[in-house]
């Protein structure tokens, strides 16, 4: 889910209170002598803006009365109080707006020297120089300030011209493909036979990460409620791939003792089940909200009974 920014147009009220007849006249006198456009604005209104005699590209933000709150596209600068007399329809064609505004939590790519892939952390709308984003880059937790949207890309954007992006999400088939091939490169290192996608699967564990997401909160489903094996990963402030959540859970792999079937540091239930030989489909889902996210992978039949080895021992010559 993406927060969207709104925009509050305040309405103008004129109250008229304790006026007697002989004032009316000089009231009537009054408005008639003020000039209201000829045509009304809207807010989000593509305009031009007259100002120190020329017309500027601008865009409205909110109406006040007769009056408009303003930003030129140009500069980023606000102007409140401006009147319909200085405004008019714009005449500049669509890509002449490179003006946009991005919500925190839109993946992006920021243009640079190279090209980084990264996340809206924060921003600063309008002043001089225009609108200012704060970034979380992807490949080294980094941070930085003052990006300009001229410097940003989504996704899609950066797609369409060639560049080379991740997968941040289970949304399209290179993604599940890339999922599903991870978990199999795991069971081939073992010798176990690799695992098909289930939608079914998919599905249920899209139910339980959008739960955990809503709860902003990471644990199993109960095992009454639940026929299937789960692995569970959760990342905050950083977006993770179906290569990453995978190898993460595989990872734990260096923590598993299989002579003595147990673990040896904090966790390798992951990669038990991940590599579990009787498990012959999985179905994996995400779930995001701003800086929080959840992926669920669910496994059937289910692994990790206690007592058993994830798979066989003649295949552990392949891990040499």
């Amino acid at each position: 889910m993406q927060l969207q920014q709104s925009i509050t147009t305040l309405a103008f009220t004129s109250l008229l209170l304790g006026l007697s007849p002989l004032t009316l006249p000089s009231l009537a006198n009054h408005f008639s002598s003020v000039t209201i456009a000829a045509e009304g604005f809207q807010v989000g209104d593509k305009v031009e803006i007259f100002r120190k005699d020329q017309w500027r590209d601008g865009e409205i933000l909110g109406v006040i009365g007769t009056s408009y709150r303003v930003r030129y596209l140009d500069v980023g600068f606000v102007e409140n109080n401006v009147t319909g007399d200085r405004l008019k329809k714009s005449t500049s064609h669509p890509e002449k707006f490179n003006h946009r505004q991005f919500a925190i939590g839109t993946r992006v790519i920021v243009k640079g020297e190279t090209y980084r892939e990264g996340v809206i952390t924060g921003f600063v709308l309008g002043g001089r120089g225009g609108d200012h984003y704060d970034i979380n880059y992807n490949d080294d937790n980094s941070t930085d300030t003052g990006m300009k949207s001229h410097q940003l890309m989504t996704l899609p954007e950066a797609e369409n011209q060639g560049i080379t992006v991740h997968n941040y999400d289970l949304s399209t088939e290179v993604a599940i493909a890339e999922m599903l091939d991870m978990h199999n490169e795991w069971r081939a290192k073992v010798g176990v036979t690799p695992l098909t996608w289930s939608e079914d699967l998919e599905e249920h564990s899209r139910i339980w990460a959008e739960q955990l997401v809503r709860e902003r909160q990471m644990y199993h489903r109960p095992v009454s409620q639940n026929p299937y094996g789960e692995n569970i990963a959760r990342s905050t402030k950083r977006p993770m791939t179906p290569k990453f959540v995978a190898n993460l859970w595989g990872s734990e792999e260096r923590d598993y003792d299989y002579d003595n079937n147990q673990c040896l540091g904090l966790m390798c239930g992951h990669y038990t089940q991940m590599v579990w030989h009787e498990t012959t489909q999985v179905g994996c889902a995400m779930a995001r909200e701003n800086d929080f996210e959840i992926w669920v992978c669910s496994y059937d039949p289910p692994g990790n009974y206690v007592g058993e080895r994830p798979y066989p021992r003649q295949s552990t010559a392949t891990l040499k």
